[in-house]
């Protein structure tokens, strides 16, 4: 007998009213081996662990308070445990009556014994699904199958796979027909919705290139991309076959979005955090936002304002950048104005995405050491590069490979000046590992690392000095020791 997973899947229960007369039925399955689910109704022949829930218990056993379900024919009730047991595994039951009782045995679960794919490209097999071979023969092992071939083949560049499954109850080998149909390269979507945005806005939060090799995962990440900015509460993608056109579907929402927290750490308690967000302040996807950090040791109030300015460049941003910083330490205060105007470029490969970002800033910091207070103010050059795989980005909450990496310099100097005071580099990193190709994954291996040192002939404990530019080493009573360097891997 072959099964494909939609004649496994649960039918529509008919029970015919006439056919109601009195019997007895009794079952069993709960978390501990029981005979009885059904008190004087349906039994087991033998103790088992199969469980039936509420609504399919109503099925088999009635409902005392509706007059027309008091009492479920044996019939209909046979009928409805042969479906049922047959979306647990057990294709074989027997049933006999005796006393007005139903006895069921299942008989044996059916069991994965093979999967075999036919028709499939190269590199498909590189990596495995997992938690499929032993496990019981339902339609939900069919459709872990089918969902694990069709994601695999649209993230190698075919649109729109045909997949075909088949299982025998008798051997209970799975076999999979593949017809991949062509590649498909990715096409400049048509936005559906414009919400008042200029056409190439969109394009912006785009982890792919035209013409790059078809990758449903990368537009999965767009639409990430494109809500957690807040420009739209919703983005979809739909890819249309057997002739694929992309589609982006958007909805709006309000334009303004308030968010609340609150949380603790080991250096903070309590922490309160309050941030505004107003977004689609123009056709270029213009948006401001302010965010507010209170705790007992640190008070930061920032606000960013990021304009899009190029109409065909809609990567490129000026992000003015306001912050007010206050930490109290054991053994003294310091408040810092910071003021930076950063030109900000993105990119995307075909698995990574750049950030570039280079721009002037001006600070005003006081550091108040116990009676004495020491104001200072320098500029500085400030510059960003960060390089994330797709992979890191996608699943970040649910960590599956990848990696980034974060390089910041900063140039720093009293006023504008050729002749700067000190150079601050810090280089940070984290890096996911899959020790085995399955999916799901089930092997991680992570680590972080970082390294920066600040140049200078200042000694560390200089107070002029930014906390950007001095690490803390060590806790001590009387506070932090400072140095030039800081270096560290953590798995």
């Amino acid at each position: 007998m072959q099964l494909t997973s939609n004649k496994i899947a649960k039918r529509n229960l008919i029970v015919l009213c006439f056919l109601l007369f009195e019997s007895v039925i009794v079952l069993g399955g709960c978390a501990s081996p029981k005979l009885v689910v059904c008190e004087k109704r349906v039994r087991f022949a033998e103790p088992n662990k199969i469980e039936f829930n509420d609504n399919e218990k109503l099925l088999l056993c009635g409902d005392v308070s509706k007059e027309s379900w008091t009492e479920i024919p044996p019939a209909q009730a046979e009928y409805m445990l042969r479906d049922l047991l047959k979306q647990r595994g057990y294709y074989s039951p027997n049933f006999s009556y005796r006393n007005d009782m139903l006895t069921v045995d299942p008989g044996p679960l059916k069991r994965v014994s093979s999967l075999t794919f036919k028709g499939e490209p190269t590199g498909f097999s590189d990596v495995k699904i997992r938690n499929v071979l032993g496990a019981a023969l339902t339609s939900s092992a069919l459709n872990q199958v089918e969902d694990f071939t069709t994601s695999r083949l649209k993230n190698m560049g075919f649109a729109c796979p045909d997949v075909k499954i088949r299982a025998s109850d008798v051997s209970g080998a799975i076999n999979v027909t593949i017809k991949t149909g062509a590649p498909y390269f990715f096409s400049d979507p048509v936005v559906a919705e414009s919400l008042g945005l200029y056409p190439r806005t969109m394009r912006r939060f785009d982890a792919f290139q035209i013409h790059d090799p078809y990758h449903y995962e990368w537009l999965k990440l767009s639409s990430n991309r494109a809500e957690n900015d807040g420009i739209v509460v919703s983005s979809q993608f739909d890819l249309k076959c057997p002739n694929p056109t992309l589609v982006q579907h958007l909805m709006g929402g309000d334009r303004h979005l308030l968010t609340v927290g609150a949380g603790i750490s080991t250096e903070e308690f309590p922490i309160v955090e309050l941030t505004l967000k107003s977004v689609r302040l123009s056709d270029l996807g213009t948006n401001l936002q302010t965010s507010l950090h209170l705790s007992q040791r640190i008070q930061k109030l920032n606000a960013i304002f990021t304009d899009y300015v190029f109409k065909n460049a809609p990567r490129v941003d000026f992000a003015p950048t306001f912050t007010v910083d206050h930490d109290t330490e054991p053994s003294y205060s310091f408040t810092q104005f910071q003021t930076v105007v950063p030109l900000e470029y993105r990119a995307d490969t075909q698995s990574e995405a750049w950030l570039f970002s280079l721009g002037p800033a001006i600070n005003r910091q006081y550091s108040v050491d116990y009676a004495s207070l020491i104001p200072e103010s320098y500029f500085s050059l400030v510059g960003h590069i960060n390089l994330m795989a797709h992979q890191y980005e996608l699943y970040e909450t649910d960590p599956r490979g990848g990696s980034t990496e974060d390089l910041n310099i900063q140039i720093i100097s009293n006023q504008i000046s050729a002749t700067p005071l000190a150079f601050v580099y810090r280089f940070t990193g984290s890096n996911l590992l899959q020790l085995n190709a399955v999916e799901p994954p089930q092997w991680i291996l992570g680590f972080r690392y970082g390294l920066a040192t600040t140049v200078s002939e200042q000694r560390p404990e200089s107070r002029w000095r930014p906390k950007s530019a001095r690490f803390r080493t060590k806790r001590t009573r009387a506070g932090y020791r400072w140095s030039n360097d800081q270096c560290f891997f953590k798995l």
